[in-house]
């Protein structure tokens, strides 16, 4: 039976389709068990041995089991000498006893000449990302995979010359290349094996789902709220006033149940969206057993009594680092329950020019003006809202750091 995010999920994805609603994507999603793109805006994938279709992240995935490839169409290469675009795909692995190929391409199998591989080292359970125009234009990256996720997910953003390679949406890598970096015509992109494969390394055994490319450079926030939290919780630490209950979603799934702990106030009718009325703060822990993989997660629920609110005191830190590594990247009120209402939230440099506004407690200020990141220094903010039905103005200042 398969699961899907509900509320807060549902409106974190139509913020995504708003955000990049002009843009051009090429999607192989395999929901219909086929090799087509999509939207009918390219080329079928060839394809090699035998992919098994089987459950995946919103429909329907592909698993390999180390006979089976999918050959991108030469003209794919165009793709990736475009001045921005976005690159993206979830994959898990299965049975990793030896280093496995996930995709790859190149000019030739010397040199760097037009490369672009992943792989999956099992000595160090890590993933190897290289790309390269020559031996004097690449980047090499090592990370290791994060052992609470099963299925991972691979983004490469390229924005003029800089390249911005993330894993599980978290930045591993920034790369200022000297040129584009193409993807190979004679040698096209192939998931799933590489042509170029050293002895020793197989082809992959895994699932492989979402393929995504977009002719833009999405920001930080766009990939993180485009995320599927597969088998994950979607709901993040929150605050609860003292009797109100809160849902706990988790993302899509192809498990048959999901199991709670403790259970104690929790309403598990639907196992994937159960009900908390906790009578104090508790951390809430989900485990899901699927094909091989178990994934465990937690979210806190705070509790609060109403009475000890103080309206004067909005939590808004005092520095924020909008730097692309994923962490600290939005400046924000984090104690947004207790306000009832917003009439605005405002940013200001120090000349007193306004940068960014918003009207709703959860907008988040990502550190730029007109698409351009502000640099280091200090800045103001103005919010007016309301709590327990009078208005408040607070006025303060915080530190950009890059």
């Amino acid at each position: 039976m398969k699961f899907f995010k509900i509320k807060y999920t549902l409106f974190i994805i139509l913020l995504s389709v708003y955000s990049v609603r002009s843009q051009t994507s090429i999607q192989y999603y395999f929901d219909n068990c086929d090799y087509k793109e999509t939207q009918g805006l390219f080329a079928d994938l060839a394809v090699t041995g035998d992919p098994t279709c089987v459950c995946g992240l919103n429909g329907n995935s592909l698993i390999f089991d180390g006979n089976d490839t999918l050959v991108f169409p030469a003209t794919y290469s165009d793709l990736f000498i475009r001045e921005s675009y976005t690159f993206d795909f979830y994959f898990t692995l299965v049975d990793a006893q030896s280093d496995m190929d996930i995709f790859a391409t190149s000019a030739n199998c010397i040199g760097n000449d037009s490369t672009m591989t992943l792989k999956y080292l099992t000595a160090n359970d890590e993933i190897l990302f290289f790309m390269g125009s020559s031996s004097n234009n690449f980047m090499i990256n090592l990370s290791k995979l994060n052992p609470a996720y099963c299925w991972h997910r691979f983004t490469l953003v390229k924005s003029e010359t800089e390249y911005f390679y993330y894993l599980d949406n978290v930045l591993q890598e920034r790369f200022v290349s000297r040129e584009n970096i193409p993807v190979s015509k004679t040698n096209p992109l192939t998931f799933g094996a590489n042509k170029c494969s050293t002895l020793g390394s197989l082809s992959m055994t895994g699932q492989l789902d979402n393929i995504l490319w977009t002719d833009r450079a999405l920001s930080p926030l766009e990939i993180e709220s485009s995320y599927v939290f597969p088998d994950q919780i979607v709901t993040r630490d929150t605050t609860i006033f003292s009797g109100s209950s809160v849902s706990i979603a988790i993302g899509s799934s192809c498990a048959q149940t999901a199991g709670w702990s403790p259970t104690n106030n929790l309403d598990l009718t639907n196992p994937f969206a159960p009900i908390a009325t906790p009578d104090e703060s508790t951390t809430y822990t989900s485990v899901i057993n699927y094909r091989h993989c178990t994934i465990t997660d937690t979210v806190r629920i705070y509790v609060v009594d109403e009475n000890d609110i103080e309206c004067d005191k909005i939590l808004l830190p005092k520095a924020f680092t909008p730097n692309n590594d994923g962490l600290n990247e939005n400046y924000g009120i984090s104690n947004q329950f207790i306000l009832e209402g917003m009439e605005f939230f405002q940013i200001f440099d120090r000349s007193g020019a306004k940068l960014w506004e918003a009207q709703s407690e959860f907008s988040l200020w990502d550190g730029t003006f007109k698409g351009q990141p502000m640099t280091s220094g200090l800045y103001f903010y103005k919010v007016k809202y309301q709590c327990k039905g009078e208005e408040f103005l607070k006025i303060d200042s915080f530190t950009l750091i890059r």
